[in-house]
């Protein structure tokens, strides 16, 4: 087991690769960029994880499925709540 990390785009949604069963850490500002940290199984299969980033005040999707909370970043005057949506096996 080991924690890594990857970036992220400041966007509403977004598929990252990371391996199969990964635990979601953290997610926070370094160095200007978004970043999530994840525990996992660095020989697991590769899934494909989304994201959603949704911003305060602004609407939450009407399906009810806004997923996992992970955390909460802020860049200058906005705030950001990072969510887990799933994984999916890769093709």
């Amino acid at each position: 087991m080991r924690i890594f990390k990857c970036v992220l785009s400041l966007t509403y949604k977004q598929v990252v690769e990371m391996p199969r069963d990964a635990k979601l850490l953290d997610a926070q500002i370094q160095n200007g960029v978004l970043a999530i940290w994840f525990l996992c199984d660095q020989a697991a299969p590769i899934t494909n994880r989304e994201i959603a980033i949704y911003g305060t005040g602004n609407p939450l999707p009407s399906n009810d499925n806004i997923g996992v909370y992970v955390a909460t970043v802020q860049t200058g005057h906005f705030v950001w709540h990072v969510f887990d949506l799933g994984q999916s096996w890769l093709q």
